[in-house]
């Protein structure tokens, strides 16, 4: 007896786990043959599964505690590299610090069920598989949607439920490698026969664990954002915390005092008569066009950077607009200006188009389709970007083309050229279904950060004067700009001449990402007030008419507001929700998702400062996009989409 306390493990052969061993050999083998594996992957778990069949560890007394601390260690690390590899993700992409948060939401889970069971082997069990169920769910759901798994996807379990029958769920190679794994992984840890703990003592134990590393995590979750383009989410921060981080974003607050009964009550026209405007439009949202001059008088070149786009004053409206997001998120930017709703009501560093669009609604497209308009979006971007492909459905897009239908078009920088991309629409133009107007998204890749493409075929062409440093990235970010400038000239060249009525509709996204001394030495003032910040966010448009129209140079506005003007240069009624904003605009004439501005004040507020009738309009407008976005079931006519 005193011998065998004095030793921390001792191997036997077990008939019975021979026995599993062989079995689990045999499946492995007949299941990786199925999926195609390679001859010396389907020998390599065969004998892994017959070489745990013949061992079982025996623990002493001193033993049980350092390797239930270790094996609980093993099975966090275990999880992690086990989601990881079944969605196929190299594990150098994933830095080190969002590796350890990874691993921190795994063993979170197994001290939870470890609390709940008392068992470590049950615990480990049911927290691996769990998470192991949830990356498998995530590879599905990319695979027929081409797009990451979100919390909110769960709300929307009966509507994919129904659709199921539809697709094909035989599991890839690396999913069906990863379950393999975790069965090798439980199988050996079911020879060490860990022991039942004690309730008592695992319960003051745990509770203050789990307790700090509950707090652990949410001091990563408020360190970091989800990365929401290009689906990467799984490649920059590890499939289990980008989960966690889109959990921060998925569930939106209802607004205080939020009555729907009493927004039925707001006095607009929702019957739209027709009219016999139905002139075709075209919408152009420019990939980072921005006027630099907007962030500072100290802001010059050596020559005129967008010639064309300032010369244009006949027939056009022109102005700037406050986006709500800088050096990135176009989605936010193309949802502000379809929908007439505000960044500012909704959670921060949150992409509508990836976690709030489940169902058709209300924008631009739809209002305009049920007006007889033909409606396309089209970009060279990828369809999985953004979740594009997802979102314009929902928004009343009815044909989508992407950069496999756009096929090779010129390049700038080995990205798709503005005028490549705008031949395309043009020769889309020609051929259109001429028995209906046309409403078309295109959105461009040309002026797309990063701007430091060395290479003698694209040279800088504009320099910037006064400034001591040199700014390579600047430079050559205004001659992609001047590359624009040509590309829009040749567009308002081609509809100029073009017998039907069109309208164009040209706008930047956001302010580029450059060199952020630049910007600091831009700037009048130093970037101490929401005035001078709000400059960064300000983005030049136009709508210009082939027909004659009224010319105006209107107040900056924002990207939500815009909508508003297209509808009248197209000579068009103003759907019931753009008559609200209207009103709201004349007191409110800019928000974006850092603040509005305040016509009495004369300044930019953030939105917790707002007062008086300011206040009042800012809850009504959260009032409504909640009802538009997430109140389905009371959702008003307004907001019905077709």
């Amino acid at each position: 007896m005193r011998h065998s306390e004095s030793v921390f493990l001792r191997f036997q052969l077990v008939s019975r786990r021979s026995a599993a061993g062989f079995f689990f050999a045999a499946f492995s083998t007949a299941l990786l043959y199925r999926f195609g594996a390679q001859r010396a992957s389907i020998v390599f778990y065969a004998a892994l599964f017959l070489l745990l069949g013949v061992i079982r560890i025996d623990l002493s007394r001193k033993a049980q505690l350092p390797i239930l601390v270790l094996t609980l260690l093993c099975a966090g690390v275990a999880g992690y590299c086990l989601t990881q590899s079944a969605l196929d993700v190299p594990f150098s992409y994933v830095t080190f610090d969002k590796k350890l948060y990874g691993i921190l939401i795994v063993a979170i889970v197994l001290v939870l069920f470890l609390l709940l069971t008392a068992r470590p082997f049950a615990a480990v069990c049911l927290g691996l598989v769990l998470v192991l169920c949830l990356a498998t769910v995530d590879d599905y759901v990319f695979r027929f949607r081409g797009s990451e798994l979100i919390p909110a996807d769960f709300l929307s379990v009966a509507t994919a439920w129904s659709v199921a029958s539809k697709y094909d769920f035989t599991p890839g190679l690396t999913v069906v490698r990863a379950w393999l794994n975790l069965l090798l992984f439980l199988f050996a840890l079911s020879a060490l026969h860990l022991p039942k703990l004690s309730r008592s003592l695992l319960t003051v134990v745990s509770v203050p664990l789990l307790t700090l590393m509950t707090f652990s995590l949410l001091h990563g979750v408020q360190l970091y954002s989800p990365s929401h383009w290009s689906q990467d989410g799984r490649y920059l921060d590890g499939f289990l915390f980008n989960f966690v981080l889109t959990m921060k974003q998925t569930f939106v607050r209802k607004p205080q005092g939020y009555n729907p009964e009493a927004l039925k009550t707001l006095h607009v026209d929702i019957s739209l008569d027709d009219c016999a405007a139905s002139p075709s439009i075209i919408v152009i949202m420019n990939e980072s066009f921005a006027d630099l001059r907007v962030v500072g008088s100290h802001f010059r070149t050596d020559e005129e950077v967008m010639p064309f786009f300032r010369s244009l004053t006949e027939n056009t409206v022109k102005g700037y607009a406050c986006a709500s997001v800088f050096g990135g998120g176009t989605a936010n930017s193309e949802f502000e200006f379809l929908t007439g709703h505000t960044m500012a009501f909704l959670p921060s560093g949150s992409v509508p188009y990836q976690q709030y669009l489940r169902g058709k609604v209300c924008s631009m497209a739809s209002v305009l389709k049920s007006r007889g308009y033909s409606c396309v979006a089209m970009t060279p971007f990828s369809g999985r970007d953004w979740n594009i492909q997802n979102a314009y459905p929902c928004l009343g897009f009815e044909e989508l083309h992407f950069e496999q239908e756009l096929g090779e078009l010129p390049t700038v920088r080995d990205r798709t050229s503005d005028l490549g991309m705008y031949e395309y629409i043009i020769r889309y133009y020609e051929q259109r279904d001429k028995d209906r107007p046309l409403f078309l998204l295109g959105v461009t890749m040309q002026n797309h950060g990063g701007y430091f493409y060395d290479n003698e075929l694209f040279p800088a062409r504009f320099h910037l004067v006064g400034y001591e440093q040199n700014y390579p990235d600047v430079e050559q970010y205004l001659t992609l700009i001047h590359e624009s400038d040509a590309a829009l000239a040749r567009l308002v060249e081609y509809f100029s001449t073009v017998d039907e009525d069109v309208v164009l509709v040209f706008f930047g996204d956001h302010l580029p990402s450059l060199d952020r001394s630049f910007y600091l030495q831009t700037h009048d003032n130093p970037n101490d007030n929401l005035d001078e910040a709000e400059k960064e966010y300000m983005i030049p448009y136009l709508i210009w008419t082939n027909y004659a129209s009224a010319s105006r140079n209107p107040p900056p506005t924002s990207l939500n507001y815009l909508g508003s003007e297209v509808y009248t240069a197209a000579g068009l009624p103003l759907p019931p929700y753009n008559q609200l904003l209207l009103q709201y605009q004349q007191r409110i004439p800019a928000i974006n998702a850092y603040g509005y501005y305040s016509k009495a004040s004369g300044h930019f507020l953030a939105l917790s400062d707002a007062s008086d009738e300011e206040a009042a309009i800012l809850r009504q407008y959260e009032q409504l996009e909640y009802n538009a976005l997430f109140d389905t079931e009371n959702r008003l006519p307004m907001f019905s989409a077709k």
